[in-house]
């Protein structure tokens, strides 16, 4: 087969799992779209942005309906990453005072770097 046929073979397999994904998350086709048209990459969701690997982790894992909803809007809440097939097998995500913390702390270190920084010029 050649590139072109494997290309759109992928292509068709793409659209078909995000099908089968936004009928389990009862997500709508046509408030649905990969970005940019490239398939296979990142879909908007009403408005909720997935990657491939994100789908794919859902329908293989089989996660509840929804579950991937409540990662996307935690994590959107905290500002903080994790994907979401280790959240789903119990990565800890910090609490919102925890990270702000982090936040203060980070600060902190840049400002004492960049008095460092002035002082040994």
């Amino acid at each position: 087969m050649t590139i072109r046929g494997q290309l759109i073979r992928y292509r068709c397999a793409c659209n078909a799992l995000l099908r089968l994904f936004c009928d389990k998350q009862g997500f709508h086709m046509s408030d649905t779209y990969w970005v940019a048209d490239r398939v296979g990459e990142v879909a908007d969701c009403a408005e909720h942005f997935f990657s491939m690997d994100d789908i794919i982790t859902d329908l293989e894992e089989e996660a509840p309906p929804g579950k991937i909803l409540e990662w996307y809007d935690q994590l959107e809440a905290l500002d903080y990453r994790v994907n979401y097939r280790h959240w789903l097998h119990g990565c800890p995500t910090p609490s919102k005072s925890e990270l702000e913390e982090l936040h203060r702390k980070a600060g902190e270190a840049r400002k004492d770097l960049e008095n460092e920084m002035n002082n040994f010029q």
